[in-house]
């Protein structure tokens, strides 16, 4: 498990980096893609299934853990909102004057 989460984590920092580009791209009025600009700042592909699968193993063993459940409550998937957050940190980054893929 512990090299997934080192996985998931490399896949939050491409996504965080692919986010911060295009809000820039679009804030200069370029309709270019990330990718365009630089490869490594592509969409990363395996984001979306490494945060469900990581999101699904915390909250089975956060209800495992919970002994009052007699069976386990259906849960939502939470992974737009994850998507939102890590969007919203990327927009934080833009009006921070993040540009590590730009100098």
């Amino acid at each position: 498990m512990i090299g997934n989460v080192k996985e998931l984590r490399a896949q939050i920092d491409q996504y965080e980096g692919h986010v911060a580009v295009y809000k820039a791209l679009r804030e200069t009025g370029d309709r270019q893609t990330p990718r365009n600009v630089d490869d490594e700042i592509g969409w990363p592909r395996a984001f979306r299934p490494l945060m469900e699968q990581r999101t699904q193993e915390l909250q089975a063993k956060l209800f495992d853990s919970m002994r009052f459940w007699r069976k386990r409550p259906s849960i939502y998937s939470p992974t737009k909102y994850l998507l939102r957050f890590f969007q919203r940190r990327g927009e934080l980054h833009v009006r921070a004057g993040f540009n590590r893929h730009f100098s």
